[in-house]
């Protein structure tokens, strides 16, 4: 055994250049995919804020028919719009306003920053 050697070679260097490499075909789709992503929630955003200012029982509403939903569409909605359904949730508790706003403002900028089309690091 060859002391200058590493024992257990690196991953990145047995894998075929393919997985460790995206093509530029990938990586559009990916970016492309972020984009429709990051349009959709930023206008579920902007929806939810005009109503929360504009028509608060609207919100309150839409959570209650969340929560009438049978449990499979329930779920998949909690999944589908995570971040906006704990925005909602978060909205109607009864904890103080800015907690709230808070809550609401964080779920905003984990989407928005979560889905923002980025370019491949080189």
């Amino acid at each position: 055994m060859s002391h200058g050697a590493p024992m257990f070679p690196s991953l990145a260097t047995r894998l075929p250049p393919r997985i460790t490499e995206p093509s530029s075909d990938e990586t559009g789709t990916s970016r492309r995919l972020a984009l429709v992503l990051w349009t959709g929630f930023t206008v579920i955003w902007v929806a939810l804020v005009v109503l929360l200012i504009a028509s608060p029982e609207t919100v309150s509403e839409l959570w209650a028919r969340i929560g009438e939903l049978p449990l499979w569409a329930e779920v998949l909605v909690w999944l589908a719009f995570l971040p906006v359904v704990i925005a909602i949730a978060a909205w109607e508790t009864s904890w103080a306003l800015w907690i709230r706003v808070l809550i609401i403002a964080a779920c905003v900028i984990w989407t928005t920053y979560g889905f923002w089309p980025r370019r491949a690091s080189s």
